[in-house]
């Protein structure tokens, strides 16, 4: 199966820099499995090759603490904002379905990560 690509516009939290890191992403069962396979791009910029271990499903409501500062840097409130933000406009999140729209909570490992010098590096 060919690598899929997952593009960031934004390294939340710092965690494209390390060896593993999470994604809330919108639930697509297709898209985000065990064992998937990603090019991660910051900007993009290629980070690395990466694997998902795992994937939780849960709604926005069920964004907690550990999650939120673990995923974005930000406590749940910001979290869920920032999704919100993000998404906004497509028609997704609306107060009927705000509460019933599922997401993926996405835990991936890089297998190759692209060598480069921190002290250059622009898109952390």
């Amino acid at each position: 199966m060919e690598d899929q690509i997952l593009e960031f516009n934004e390294n939340w939290n710092g965690k494209l820099n390390c060896k593993a890191f999470t994604t809330l992403r919108l639930r697509n069962d297709r898209k985000f499995y065990k064992g998937a396979r990603f090019q991660v791009y910051l900007k993009k910029v290629y980070k690395g090759t990466a694997t998902v271990k795992s994937v939780s499903i849960l709604t926005l409501d069920r964004i907690n603490d550990f999650i939120a500062w673990l995923d974005t840097g930000y406590s749940a409130e910001e979290c869920r904002d920032i999704i919100l933000t993000m998404y906004k406009g497509r028609g997704l999140f609306t107060k009927e379905n705000e509460k019933r729209q599922e997401l993926s909570f996405v835990l991936l490992v890089y297998e190759a990560k692209k060598e480069m010098n921190d002290l250059f590096d622009t898109n952390k």
